[in-house]
């Protein structure tokens, strides 16, 4: 009799160890589906107010062609630069109170290209004169590039004005030459530009407004 009981309970024994050795299994995880929602709402978010200002201009290319219209900048004014002595001095001037920009010179740059007897250049302002109305001159050099590309709007419709303009450089032997310009001196189209090229903003002195316009924060 003591042996059945000893063998009985040797078997529980022996049994609960398996039990408590096997693990339960876990019921699996519920996959996360992305909440279109979310998707909106961030879309949303990233848009912030963009301020521009809007003025009326004259526009006039190097030809001599005028037409006039209004302009949509993200600033209202220029910082420029004025030497006197070893100094230069810092300033910004607010585009209501210029009466006029000029663009001086440019400068050319090399496009890549396969035609071994032509190159291709991109010419850029550099250098520009603005005047206020109060009858004094500044001398801005380096690229202000809301000019180089921009949109005037009038009751015509939108015209595509350009600042920058393109020229072929054409050897033949060890003489080169201009495409557009006919020009056999190299630097010549830094300060003769293309004939529809710009030349001047004159500013007109109505009101300048302040806009605003929803964008997408890049990033």
């Amino acid at each position: 009799m003591k042996s059945i009981i000893i063998s009985l309970s040797l078997i529980l024994l022996v049994y609960s160890q398996m039990a408590y050795s096997i693990r339960i299994p876990k019921p699996p995880k519920i996959p996360k589906i992305p909440n279109p929602s979310n998707r909106l709402t961030n879309k949303n978010n990233n848009k912030e107010k963009q301020t521009f200002y809007i003025y009326e201009v004259e526009i006039v290319l190097a030809k001599g062609s005028r037409t006039k219209g209004s302009i949509r900048l993200k600033q209202n004014h220029l910082s420029v630069v004025t030497r006197k002595g070893d100094f230069s001095y810092s300033k910004k001037v607010a585009y209501k109170d210029i009466s006029k920009i000029e663009i001086i010179s440019w400068q050319e740059t090399k496009l890549q290209g396969k035609d071994k007897k032509s190159t291709a250049y991109l010419f850029y302002p550099v250098e520009y004169r603005i005047s206020t109305l109060k009858g004094k001159t500044y001398t801005y050099k380096g690229r202000l590039r809301q000019f180089e590309k921009f949109k005037l709007t009038n009751l015509l419709g939108k015209a595509l004005i350009h600042g920058i303009f393109y020229d072929y450089w054409v050897t033949k032997g060890e003489k080169g030459k201009w495409q557009n310009s006919k020009s056999t001196k190299y630097s010549y189209n830094r300060k003769v530009p293309h004939p529809l090229a710009l030349k001047k903003i004159i500013m007109i002195h109505k009101k300048e407004i302040k806009t605003h316009k929803k964008e997408v924060k890049k990033g």
